[in-house]
């Protein structure tokens, strides 16, 4: 398909960031309307063979002898046309205004704003799936950790028991016994 400008001179490689395409139908060549042809019957006398004389012979009555005979000659019945135009499907190469290009451009860097949150987006929530992936297993080394503490905590309040014991003792053995 054909592109054209606004002036109809074609445009073979259009520059799509400073225009547009719209379809457009151009108009070839216009044709009148024809009028409708009736059919046409004319009588004509025709000679049966070349060279006779022209003249006809009647009998009384005035009919017409053997020696000459009628044809018809038919024009055909012919419908109306209405008028007609040829056209050609193009596409028109629509350059656009200032306004245009800085409503694209404004587009553009907004799309692009987006799709820079988009990617930390989805970095941030690749981290996160990451992590999460993982808790399973850190709330399993946290849970044998609290586990450990409670051990040593509790070894240590039984050392300290036994301590605190053993001092009671000396010092009631330091005392006399009693």
């Amino acid at each position: 398909m054909r592109i054209i400008d606004a002036d109809g001179i074609e445009v073979e490689d259009p520059d799509l960031s400073l225009g547009r395409l719209e379809p457009d139908t151009l108009v070839i060549a216009s044709h009148p309307a024809v009028p409708e042809v009736e059919e046409l019957r004319e009588e004509v006398l025709v000679w049966p063979e070349p060279g006779m004389p022209e003249w006809d012979e009647r009998d009384g009555d005035g009919r017409l002898l053997a020696a000459l005979y009628r044809e018809e000659v038919v024009r055909e019945w012919q419908p109306a046309q209405d008028a007609w135009d040829e056209t050609e499907d193009v596409l028109r190469y629509v350059p656009y205004t200032e306004e245009e290009l800085a409503e694209i451009a404004r587009a553009e860097a907004e799309a692009e704003e987006a799709r820079k949150r988009a990617e930390e987006e989805a970095a941030r929530r690749a981290e996160l799936d990451a992590w999460l992936a993982g808790a399973p297993e850190q709330a399993a080394d946290l849970d044998e950790a609290v586990v450990e503490l409670y051990e040593a905590q509790s070894q240590a309040q039984l050392d300290t028991d036994e301590a605190l014991t053993a001092l009671y003792e000396a010092i009631l053995s330091m005392n006399g016994g009693d």
